[in-house]
């Protein structure tokens, strides 16, 4: 939002523009790959760019992202469990506090590269090279034992299975290694699959034919030809490739291969079941049901088919496979499939239902797929041919967008006149109103019209929005300067004043831009870098356009961040003269830019590191590992405990928002999960003083603060928090309580906010009207935009008499119903428009 006043001007205007920005460059990147941590609760995600995303399946939101970088074809993915059997660990104190994850995740690419990824620091932990050329799969072994590590198969380029191995810890001897390799085949190996007891593998070839190789004797069992195989014709001359594998739990094979054919082969004997040739090119991909009884296909032709077990006779327990539908929710190839797990849901109170009314669900298996149209969408696996895909991931994750002036704040003047407050005490009233008067919308310094950064990962864009053609803003002159779709018309076009290419081969991570457009900064896994934006002397002397002549130039490294300073998360201070960058591991930087050095690291919303912390959880673990040698099954295998996304690992802050008028810093820190002892919190840092002010308590119904989706302040320092089911709850900052808005449904005991649950999609960002004195909140879907007033008090009598009405209509079910619609109980502080159309509720 962008406020259209002219500079100087001490009367905001009461309309703010609205910037569709078509002209950004953004090229979604596909999907090339899926993998599924144990237990099912936590999904990997690679894309064509080489980037890494983790999400969590209950509520399937981004936990963590991992840049890539350039020449990274990442072909496949895998979870594998680190054997820490003996070796010494050197992190013990970080691991205290973060956990060690019980499963890390590993990637392979096109470039023959085997890389174990360490998700809390968002870097890469170790790699080694396959030494066969491409991998062109990873499968690791479906059980993993306490005696020995899990093996992890690799398929390579030069026709050989290698196998390795992943040591845990940080000493010597750890990472992945090397272990043994199979017989060499003819032509390429494209993919693999374990049995359930992992005695045998099974590798599909670029030459037609499927190997099952046995896993202790290193020898090969039998070979399977699919179609005509290694023997080609004349009319026959290209290659015939198995692209996906899949093992069911009965022991029949699956393989799709590049003519479309989806075939079934008794395990045992290596003998067809049965074909279909339901697609009508090359099939890439493969899942199956946990009971086995569905099998799911993908490939070039964007459709996925389903197969499932049919009983013959009843008696004898003969069956066969069927095609029994299909669907085409992509658009494009159809590259990855898999099969993860939602869990139930967890009622926030002793209604049973969640924060925002939804009632609890039961969880099952969920149906996966991704492809080149860049999107990931889940299907009910149960209910596969009844019920429509949820589109997981439409939009990006990051925004590739930042622009000046975002927020409100003063003009620089202090009370004191130093350039400094006063020691972060508590501000007066008298110091509040003549601040308030300094809110303009037009700041001093502030380009009009405002700059935006476009963030490229390898580039940086830098672009100056249009003008709206209206003179002013009333309603006569807004009628005239409106097109016919309800755009305005421009007096001045977007115009395009620089690109700047970023060195290395490192994609960015995340990228800021000063209120007064002056500085940007950017930064990757690695390192941060401060750019200068500045227009040359000589071509404003020269009288040429002012939008002209821009250049970048890079600033040293500010004093005291040390050589490997870098940050997750970036933000300017309102008043621009401070940078605050968040690293990964959860320690917050505050960069004066006028020294030019850092002048605190805030990490009073962490857990301390401590020998007697290190001590325990280390007795912990060795614990566990003797409960699981006395508790485990006969063949030494052991069911792990489902891996949830906080224990596979994470930034330790999530989101960092600074108020408008600079006072005070928000900062949201994540779970560590089970093996850590960080905790999911709300914590509120006086900027002045650079001290903790307070830990907000969790939101009414909750015992534990729940993942925050977005975070935005208002001018009068009401914190704004997205939560699950799209449920909003807003904070006075400076008193670290809940605001009216938020508190009256929760003392009435009534459900708040039905229309926000009722949004198309997750709210994945929140913003403050930035008029003094406005309290209008905007909460984005990928789909829609609410308009929340959070001044507009709900009535608590309305509100518990509605609930009143709704428990007696449960109780007292009638046979026909009145669809609902986007609301009902007449409050008027929340308005959808969806399409078009506006519904108050």
């Amino acid at each position: 939002l962008v406020a259209p006043g002219g500079r100087g001007s001490q009367n905001p205007p009461a309309m703010l523009e609205l910037h569709r920005s078509r002209f950004v460059e953004w090229q979604p990147a596909a999907v090339v790959a899926l993998a599924v941590a144990p237990g099912g609760f936590t999904v990997a995600l690679a894309r064509e760019n080489g980037d890494l995303e983790i999400y969590d399946t209950a509520d399937w939101r981004c936990t963590a992202r991992v840049p890539g970088h350039d020449g990274a074809a990442i072909s496949s993915l895998a979870w594998c469990a680190p054997f820490d059997g003996g070796l010494e660990d050197d992190g013990g104190d970080e691991d205290a506090v973060a956990g060690a994850p019980p499963c890390r995740l590993l990637s392979a690419g096109l470039d023959g590269q085997i890389t174990e990824w360490d998700l809390n620091t968002l870097r890469a932990r170790g790699a080694t090279d396959s030494h066969g050329g491409s991998v062109w799969a990873l499968a690791a072994e479906p059980f993993v034992r306490r005696d020995r590590p899990q093996r992890v198969a690799a398929a390579c380029d030069d026709g050989c299975v290698r196998v390795l191995t992943l040591a845990g810890g940080d000493g010597v001897g750890a990472g992945l290694s090397h272990r043994r390799s199979f017989n060499r085949v003819d032509g390429r190996i494209l993919s693999l699959a374990w049995t359930r007891d992992a005695r045998a593998i099974a590798a599909g070839s670029s030459r037609g034919a499927i190997h099952v190789f046995d896993c202790e004797a290193y020898a090969e069992l039998a070979r399977i030809t699919v179609g005509a195989g290694d023997r080609p014709n004349a009319s026959d001359a290209e290659e015939r490739c198995v692209w996906a594998l899949q093992y069911l739990p009965c022991g029949t094979l699956v393989s799709g291969s590049s003519d479309g054919d989806v075939t079934f082969w008794d395990g045992e004997h290596a003998t067809k079941i049965s074909a279909h040739r339901q697609h009508k090119a090359d099939v890439l991909a493969l899942a199956a049901s946990p009971d086995g009884a569905s099998v799911f296909a993908s490939g070039v032709d964007s459709q996925i088919a389903v197969f499932e077990k049919a009983s013959i006779d009843g008696a004898s327990g003969a069956y066969k496979w069927t095609f029994t539908g299909t669907k085409r929710p992509h658009t494009h190839d159809v590259r990855a499939l898999a099969m993860a797990a939602a869990p139930p849901s967890e009622p926030s109170d002793k209604s049973g239902k969640s924060s925002a009314g939804n009632a609890k669900h039961r969880g099952g298996a969920v149906l996966l797929s991704g492809g080149n149209d860049a999107q990931l969408l889940a299907y009910p696996a149960e209910k596969f041919r009844k019920r429509h895909p949820v589109r997981v991931v439409s939009v990006p994750q990051r925004t590739p967008i930042a622009m000046t002036g975002g927020g409100l704040w003063t003009d620089g003047h202090d009370s004191n006149g130093d350039g400094k407050r006063r020691n972060g005490k508590k501000r007066a009233a008298g110091e509040k109103d003549a601040e308030a008067e300094q809110l303009v919308l037009a700041r001093r310094g502030t380009p009009s019209p405002p700059l935006l950064l476009c963030d490229h990962a390898r580039w940086l864009d830098v672009w100056r929005l249009g003008q709206g053609a209206a003179a002013d803003f009333s309603a006569d002159a807004l009628a005239k300067a409106k097109r016919h779709d309800g755009t305005m018309k421009l007096s001045a076009a977007p115009r395009h004043l620089l690109r700047a290419n970023l060195g290395g081969k490192r994609r960015t991570l995340c990228s800021a831009i000063s209120p007064d457009g002056t500085l940007i900064a950017a930064s990757d896994t690695h390192a941060l870098r401060l750019f200068e934006l500045r227009r040359d002397a000589s071509t404003a002397d020269e009288g040429e356009d002012e939008d002209e002549g821009w250049t970048l130039r890079k600033r040293e490294p500010p004093a005291g961040s040390g050589a490997h300073l870098c940050a997750h998360s970036l933000l300017f201070a309102p008043d621009g003269r401070r940078l605050v960058a968040v690293a990964a591991s959860g320690a917050v930087h505050v960069i004066d830019l006028e020294s030019w050095e850092v002048m605190e690291t805030l990490k009073a919303h962490l857990p301390k590191p401590s020998p007697a912390a290190a001590a325990l959880a280390r007795a912990k673990k060795e614990k566990e590992r003797l409960f699981s040698k006395t508790a485990k099954a006969e063949d030494g295998e052991y069911e792990s405990r489902p891996a949830r996304a906080a224990d596979v690992g994470g930034p330790a802050v999530s989101h960092a928002c600074a108020s408008a008028d600079g006072q005070w810093l928000a900062v949201v820190t994540t779970s560590s999960g089970r093996s850590g002892r960080r905790e999911a919190g709300v914590h509120v840092y006086n900027l002045d003083a650079l001290k903790l002010h307070a830990s907000l308590p969790p939101p009414p119904g909750f015992h534990a603060w729940p993942p925050v989706a977005a975070v935005a302040f208002s001018a009068d320092g009401v914190l704004a928090l997205a939560l699950r089911d799209n449920a909003i709850v807003a904070y006075d900052a400076e008193r670290a309580k809940v605001a009216p808005w938020s508190a009256a449904p929760a003392d009435a005991g009534a459900p708040a906010q039905t229309a926000l649950a009722s949004m198309p999609g997750q709210i994945c960002a929140l913003s403050f009207d930035p008029t003094p004195g406005s309290s209008v909140l905007l909460a984005q879907t990928p789909a829609a935009i609410a308009r929340v007033d959070l001044a507009a008090k709900p009535d608590a009598a309305r509100a518990g008499a509605k609930r009143n009405a709704l428990e007696n209509a449960e109780q007292k079910p009638s046979k026909r119903r009145r669809k609902s619609g986007g609301g009902g109980d007449g409050g008027g502080d929340v308005a959808l428009r969806r399409g078009g159309a506006r519904g108050k509720a």
